[in-house]
């Protein structure tokens, strides 16, 4: 069995590799649910999943992910199952200690985890966080929903569903992301505030470049993509940010 990698070190590490692509503060939020999705997506590769396609099975499932978590990472959370359609999970310790002390939405990393994990195994998941007092905070626990109920729509948190047309649309996304290999460094920079939506004069006040400037790699971008017009480009941007 590979050495035990604490769960803390394995979140900043994926961390570091995100944030270099998302330098703008308006898509931190989005930054933290992708280190999330991330460390699922690592957890479904590595864990295998049960023949059949139940909702045993996939509470089967799930439960396994958390099972592989402890014994990979170190991930000390206790699943309860009690109630139909929800998950519980118990957080003893905050894995994060001086990070959650500075910034709270740290959480939404494992609402992330917790989520994406959900919608893989019972394609549909809403994860609700609530976190308790203390510095940093100790005895959080999060909401799994794993179906979409009244109490679920009611709740207050993050959704994640099963994508619709997901060949097609994972195809586009692996195409915006071999595109993405050809543009400049600073190009590449401009991206995910495209994805955004952010005007031209906001995009050169983020990245501390004229108008003009931005004007122009715009442009070199949508000639080397073949793209001929703004919504064509902000539709690029984000499949390659989806990535």
């Amino acid at each position: 069995m590979a050495e035990m990698k604490p769960f803390s070190e394995e979140v900043l590490e994926r961390f570091a590799e995100t944030i270099k692509a998302l330098l703008h503060p308006s898509i931190y939020e989005r930054t933290l649910q992708e280190i999330g999705t991330s460390l699922a997506r690592a957890v479904t590769s590595q864990v295998p999943r049960a023949p059949s396609a139940t909702s045993s099975s996939a509470l089967t499932d799930y439960l396994r992910f958390g099972e592989w978590m402890k014994a990979r990472w170190g991930w000390d959370h206790i699943m309860a199952t009690g109630t139909e359609h929800r998950i519980e999970v118990h957080c003893p310790t905050c894995p994060f200690e001086k990070l959650v002390k500075e910034d709270s939405l740290i959480c939404r990393i494992e609402a992330s985890l917790l989520g994406e994990l959900a919608r893989e195994s019972f394609g549909y998941g809403k994860v609700a966080i609530h976190r308790n007092a203390g510095d940093p905070p100790r005895d959080c626990r999060f909401t799994i929903y794993t179906e979409r109920t009244a109490d679920s729509l009611a709740a207050e948190g993050l959704t994640f569903l099963s994508t619709q047309n997901g060949d097609k649309r994972k195809a586009d996304t692996a195409a915006a992301a071999r595109a993405f290999t050809q543009l400049t460094p600073r190009e590449r920079q401009l991206i995910p505030l495209l994805a955004e939506g952010l005007p031209d004069k906001q995009i050169a006040k983020a990245l501390r470049l004229s108008v003009r400037t931005v004007e122009g790699h715009l442009a070199r971008i949508r000639e080397k993509m073949g793209l001929h017009s703004r919504s064509a480009l902000i539709r690029f941007a984000l499949r390659a940010s989806a990535q």
